[in-house]
């Protein structure tokens, strides 16, 4: 009896440690992604960026090595975090090639950019060992809250830039962007961008947050989250997304019907949805920014009639060619590292990994994708709905890519990292192989007792 009441004991006494583990850690989810949502990045000496959650992930990180040192004991870990870990290594090589040849210039911040994808390995491996269900529910109610504050904020700039484009208020905001002053300025009157750097970067987590609406929520909070997210989406006035939104629509439909009967009645329903949120962006653009307006009449005419000469953002990413041409001529294999050579606007993904590191670069960039879907598709049984929301958010991610970018920004690249790290998460922490054993020879001890008596 004596030895029940002892092992009852020790159970309790893990769960209780369990629960306040994964209470820690739901916490710290929350403080990454609200530090992601609602704080700028702040420039040191020599334009080095520094973020709020970067003290709370690296932090997180030096305690885990320091506990690693200490007790020699490496937590088994699912996911491709081996991958992950191949990533800086790879960015190593090529910026110890480029600066051995002495062809480049290579200093210190090129060095530092390997802090980027170890950001993202802590992020993930932090992540992998949670409650799956705690954090999906945290993810999605964070993302959620914010995404109707984020809204509200573009709509509150949008109206006040107009009364005073000069007040304390717009200058509190100009902060979060690192654009140069006046184009920030002009930005901010037609083309809202809450508290990120670019309305790009807006358009970037508005549209995540249709799919954390239309996937991961319930209940009433459904339509106020994805109201939110594409009311903030078309102040943004991204154009990759306002284009490709009705194809991802489709996209998240067809991935997950159970059946073709299924498919046919979810891709129905996509395409009225589409179709009237379509309706509802460009509706939405022709009343609070006319000028926002015209720039989208403008790219659908450049696009449906093949004269790109009239659309200067179409024209300055098809000039990029040249400086891809340049990289394959004589930096194919490992790049150029050093950014001396970007344009302006050589704002995609991949033209700037291959720029900088070459075909090995853009291969990492590109298997990340790869590997990132076959993990997502794994747990489709265990996990269908995360499941399902990751391969979205890597589409989403991977489409970013192709004009902008989200892997090569130390912000908005947290997010797909997190959404793999919650779903490679496994119930229980460091306590729980002992727990499970626990609570074995405690049913065995009441088992053996009920058959005394």
């Amino acid at each position: 009896m004596t030895e029940m009441f002892s092992q009852s004991v020790t159970t309790s006494s893990y769960s209780t440690r369990d629960r306040n583990s994964d209470q820690s850690w739901n916490l710290w989810l929350a403080l990454v992604l609200l530090g992601i949502f609602f704080t700028p990045t702040i420039r040191l000496p020599g334009e080095i960026p520094l973020r709020v959650e970067d003290v709370l992930i690296f932090g997180t990180g030096l305690i885990g090595c320091c506990r690693v040192l200490f007790t020699l004991r490496i937590k088994k870990t699912e996911g491709p975090w081996l991958y992950l870990a191949m990533v800086p290594l790879s960015i190593l090589l090529c910026t110890a090639v480029v600066a051995l040849s002495h062809q480049y210039p290579v200093g210190i911040k090129e060095y530092l950019d390997l802090l980027r994808p170890v950001k993202f390995l802590i992020v993930f491996l932090v992540l992998a060992h949670g409650d799956q269900e705690a954090s999906q529910r945290t993810f999605t109610s964070v993302a959620g809250i914010s995404m109707i504050a984020l809204a509200a904020i573009a709509l509150f700039q949008l109206a006040f830039m107009k009364i005073d484009s000069n007040g304390i208020l717009a200058r509190f905001f100009l902060m979060y962007s690192e654009l140069e002053e006046e184009h920030a300025r002009t930005m901010l009157a037609m083309r809202p961008f809450a508290t990120f750097n670019t309305p790009t970067d807006l358009g970037y987590i508005s549209t995540i947050g249709v799919f954390v609406g239309l996937v991961l929520a319930r209940g009433h909070r459904r339509k106020w989250i994805i109201g939110a997210s594409l009311l903030a989406l078309a102040i943004s006035e991204t154009r990759t997304f306002l284009f490709s939104l009705p194809l991802l629509l489709v996209a998240e439909a067809w991935m997950g019907a159970g059946s073709v009967r299924q498919a046919l009645r979810k891709l129905r329903a996509a395409f009225v949805l589409a179709f009237c949120g379509l309706v509802f962006l460009l509706g939405v653009m022709r009343t609070v920014s006319a000028a926002g307006y015209g720039m989208m009449q403008n790219t659908t005419e450049a696009i449906t009639t093949g004269n790109m000469d009239q659309e200067e953002s179409i024209t300055n990413r098809l000039n990029n060619i040249a400086l891809a041409e340049y990289t394959w001529e004589h930096a194919r294999w490992f790049g150029v590292v050093t950014r001396s050579m970007l344009g302006p606007a050589a704002d995609s993904e991949l033209l700037y990994i291959f720029h900088r590191y070459g075909l090995v670069g853009l291969t990492m960039l590109l298997t990340f994708y790869a590997v990132g879907y076959m993990w997502a598709r794994r747990f489709r049984s265990r996990n269908p709905q995360f499941s399902h929301f990751a391969i979205m958010v890597l589409l989403i991610t991977f489409i970013y890519g192709i004009t902008q970018g989200a892997i090569i920004n130390t912000r908005i690249g947290v997010i797909p990292f997190a959404v793999l790290g919650i779903l490679s998460c496994r119930k229980g922490d460091e306590f729980g192989a002992e727990r499970d054993m626990a609570d074995r020879r405690g049913e065995s001890a009441i088992g053996a007792g009920q058959a005394q008596v």
